[in-house]
């Protein structure tokens, strides 16, 4: 994933919205391997490769994210 998208994926997260909730998103990428959002009381963190247990996994391209 590159460094735009995920700028522009913590731009758009909202921290209040997010309160309470603890979720990871798993992302599989045709052209840029695997991501995951983790989601963890109104944080995000983003990382590359492949969480343990996701809460959800999403297989795309990056052009369709």
């Amino acid at each position: 994933m590159s460094s735009t998208t995920i700028e522009k994926l913590q731009s758009r997260f909202n921290p209040e919205a997010a309160k309470g909730m603890n979720e990871v998103f798993q992302f599989h990428f045709s052209d840029a391997g695997s991501h995951y959002l983790d989601i963890q009381d109104g944080t995000l963190g983003v990382h590359e490769g492949e969480h343990d247990d996701p809460s959800v996994s999403l297989s795309m391209s990056t052009d369709t994210l």
